[in-house]
């Protein structure tokens, strides 16, 4: 089993104090890890282009028909 303590303690009396209950061994000592907040980037617009005009060409229309 582990054990985090967050906050000011000291961690020498804690694990002292914990001996008296249960076989107690202190493996490390340090700062307690803070979430980091994620920073997004900010949003680039994409820009709107316009299409070119569609161009109809008639296909309806047969060419000349040479006799």
């Amino acid at each position: 089993m582990k054990l985090v303590l967050l906050g000011e303690i000291d961690p020498v009396s804690a694990v002292s104090k914990l001996r008296k209950w249960c076989h107690t061994e202190l493996v490390s000592v340090g700062p307690a890890k803070e979430e980091k907040e994620k920073v997004e980037p900010p949003k680039v617009p994409v820009p709107v282009y316009e299409p070119y005009p569609f161009y109809y060409y008639p296909y309806h229309i047969t060419p000349p028909l040479y006799s």
